[in-house]
């Protein structure tokens, strides 16, 4: 059997890099992986990783989502070798924290760069040649944060609502070039993604925003650091995810995929009533006196 072609963006850590090596260290070799980052500096780590797959099944190479040239390069290195690509995993992004108001333009505007607008690239470097193969399978690392609104999470909950919208509405017409779309909506999962948050170390200063939302900031603090401490997956548990979507073949294969507990109760309260009240009031939690939610949801 042929090696399925795969593609994985935002290799340099966590979900990416543990999901490069799964995959490129399977036993019967069944992947030939180009693992890409943006900074081939930070390669280290997924080299150190990758081991004697290095190379053979594990290929590190550059792309940036964010630039046009750099994810065509990319494809095109893939197509020029191979003829193909069976599977693409969209995985790289940034986290955002920070009141709306408050936020610059500049910074709503990366946020949606990389979520959404970088999937986006990749999606429409690959799909001709997927619809012409007909055949491909296309990943999309979402989040709960794309079913369900948390407050100070605004922008990056549009990124990622936007690509819950974009991979449901692409599975309706791919179907017609058995070409699938499947997204993976995790939690809190335990990966420097949270390092590098957006704006997380340059919130407004007392003083700056009203007393209000001040407070509220202050509550969500606490609560998002019970959320990672008490509740966070690890990048393998989500990865194991991901391969078990891929391998499986099943002709009603579900869109969307959970990846625990956390997730299943959070999509839950926000599907059981369209008006969104319900999930408004339970979510208004989390920005009021700290609580355990994982009791006080029981």
């Amino acid at each position: 059997m042929a090696q399925k072609i795969t593609l994985i963006t935002g290799c340099s850590s966590g979900i990416g890099l543990n999901l490069a090596v799964k995959l490129g260290k399977d036993a019967a070799k069944k992947y030939l992986v180009y693992s890409t980052m943006r900074n081939l500096g930070k390669k280290g780590p997924l080299q150190e990783a990758a081991d004697s797959a290095l190379n053979d099944t594990i290929l590190i190479r550059p792309l940036d989502v964010k630039s046009d040239d750099s994810v065509k390069n990319a494809v095109s290195e893939i197509i020029n070798e191979h003829g193909r690509i069976d599977i693409v995993v969209n995985n790289a992004g940034i986290a955002s924290f920070n009141p709306i108001e408050y936020s610059p333009m500049h910074d709503i505007r990366d946020v949606l760069e990389t979520n959404f607008f970088g999937p986006v690239r990749v999606i429409r470097a690959v799909l001709p040649y997927m619809k012409e193969q007909r055949s491909g399978h296309v990943i999309n690392v979402t989040s709960v944060a794309g079913v369900a609104g948390y407050p100070f999470y605004e922008t990056y909950c549009a990124s990622k609502h936007a690509m819950e919208g974009l991979t449901e509405s692409l599975a309706i017409r791919m179907k017609s070039f058995d070409v699938k779309l499947s997204s993976i909506l995790p939690g809190p999962v335990d990966t420097n993604i949270n390092d590098n948050i957006v704006e997380w170390n340059r919130l407004p200063a007392k003083g700056e925003v009203d007393q209000v939302t001040q407070k509220q900031l202050e509550i969500l603090r606490i609560h998002a650091r019970d959320h990672f401490d008490n509740m966070a997956q690890t990048s393998d548990e989500i990865c194991d995810v991901i391969c078990n979507v891929i391998e499986t073949d099943a002709p009603n294969k579900p869109i969307r995929f959970k990846t625990g507990e956390f997730v299943d109760s959070r999509v839950s309260k926000k599907l059981v009533d369209f008006g969104g009240n319900t999930w408004v009031e339970f979510a208004r939690k989390l920005i009021e006196e700290p609580m355990d939610l994982t009791k006080s949801e029981k």
